[in-house]
């Protein structure tokens, strides 16, 4: 995404200031210091993620189904994933002609302007999701795995790994069909946890980290729990 508003606002800021002298540069090295975001990157970040609008909706929360939200998603595991698109790494022609052409700078913004969106639906939940999840022995015994990245109920606190809980059920279960069949993604590790892991789990574990939101506790009985992951 050449020319975008980053480009723009880095020229107009920079010209004929050195690094150290400007106040924009300077909060670029704090931001990649302390991986918080600074004002400039999070108007950089909006102007490229409009251009984004019409798969991931009106600041990152999707409507399409299969297309997952990313607003108050981890800013690392966004900015990695961008990076695979771009490499080719995971297999999209329309996310790598996109992230083809964005800079290092570019992918870093929009990442983290995306996880400095309300945590909705993200940490907030799905109100629905298709069927009813009963924590059967093999449900219970897949989201043992899977707590040791993605944390309970689906809220990691590991920056490298996805938050799934309040995710679109469709996306997930794609997602974990597309890991299972090692089509369009690479990841060793998913290959190994999904390799046998049968299409009925599969659902179950989608619609469970669909339904996942704050106050509720493993099975729906509620609680006071926070989404810490712990």
């Amino acid at each position: 995404m050449k020319g975008t508003m980053w480009t723009i606002l880095l020229v107009a800021a920079l010209g004929g200031c050195s690094d150290t002298d400007h106040p924009a540069a300077s909060q670029k090295q704090a931001s990649a210091q302390s991986g918080v975001a600074t004002a400039f990157e999070l108007q950089a970040g909006a102007a490229i993620a409009a251009r984004c609008m019409d798969c991931h909706g009106a600041e990152g929360v999707s409507t399409t189904p299969n297309i997952p939200h990313l607003a108050g998603q981890h800013r690392q595991y966004l900015a990695n994933m961008a990076r695979s698109y771009k490499t080719g790494q995971r297999d999209s022609p329309a996310m790598h002609a996109v992230m083809s052409g964005m800079t290092k700078e570019e992918i870093n913004a929009v990442a983290a302007y995306y996880a400095a969106q309300a945590k909705a639906p993200l940490a907030s939940g799905a109100k629905e999701v298709s069927h009813p999840v009963a924590l059967t022995p093999t449900l219970v015994k897949e989201l043992d795995k899977c707590d040791r990245c993605h944390g309970k109920k689906g809220f990691g606190d590991a920056s490298r790994f996805p938050i799934l809980a309040g995710q679109h059920e469709e996306y997930l279960r794609g997602a974990l069909h597309a890991y299972k069949s090692q089509f369009l993604r690479e990841s060793s590790m998913m290959h190994a946890m999904t390799d046998l892991l049968d299409q009925r789990t599969a659902q179950q574990l989608a619609a469970y980290y669909a339904a996942q939101r704050t106050g509720t506790r493993v099975g729906g009985s509620g609680s006071t729990d926070s989404p810490t992951g712990d």
